[in-house]
């Protein structure tokens, strides 16, 4: 088992969650023991159920239930629950500049790797969904990984995929188009961006969840 003190932010380990074999995840945050991770490998592609409210959704009962299902009982024991909820959104086209100081909307994402051309999304309602052992991460998630309210393309797919140029995924996040019950939200690789597309297509899946990691043998790849 790898040094807990050694591992930081950004990191990359392996880990057998399942008893088939290492798999990858990023940590996206570390509190002690307890290592927030993402999976840098699609779980499935499925929809996101049959409108976009997250809780008792297709893809919520995959990661929580099914996904969550398939690990050891070790494992099971040292995943760290966590209450989570839902950022419901509106999209802006402008404006296209970074806003540093008094920004128009909640956050911003560069559309394609061009610097002239920044999307905006807007935080319009928090909806709880509960207590998960496994989950979609909320765009709010990704913000908080790069501490600030605006992500590159670059960054934004070396976070979701590992490489900084453009990849032909599209990742599920649990968020969700503000006033309407028919657009969900993802990570769109190709273009290195935030979208929303209607929550009955089908995306990938990816695993997030928080796990005591003194309780299972990991590695620092990356």
């Amino acid at each position: 088992m790898a040094d807990k003190i050694t591992l930081k932010k950004g990191d990359i380990i392996a880990v057998d969650l399942t008893g088939n074999g290492e798999e990858k995840f990023r940590v996206l945050a570390i509190e002690g023991t307890t290592a927030k991770l993402l999976a840098m490998e699609d779980a499935a592609t499925i929809s996101f159920g049959n409108d976009n409210t997250y809780a008792g959704s297709r893809l919520d009962k995959f990661l929580n239930e099914e996904w969550f299902g398939r690990l050891t009982d070790a494992a099971k024991a040292a995943i760290v629950p966590q209450e989570i909820a839902q950022s419901r959104c509106t999209w802006h086209d402008e404006p296209d500049a970074i806003e540093e100081e008094n920004p128009t909307y909640t956050y911003q994402h560069q559309y394609d790797w061009n610097d002239d051309d920044y999307d905006n999304w807007n935080v319009e309602e928090v909806v709880p969904v509960g207590e998960r052992n496994v989950f979609a991460l909320d765009i709010k998630d990704i913000y908080d990984y790069v501490g600030k309210r605006w992500i590159t393309s670059a960054e934004l797919n070396t976070l979701f995929f590992g490489t900084d140029k453009g990849i032909w995924s599209w990742v599920w996040l649990r968020s969700a188009g503000a006033g309407t019950s028919s657009y969900a939200m993802y990570v769109r690789g190709d273009s290195g961006r935030v979208n929303a597309n209607f929550a009955t297509t089908s995306r990938a899946a990816r695993p997030a969840l928080n796990i005591d990691i003194s309780k299972v043998e990991w590695r620092t790849v990356a």
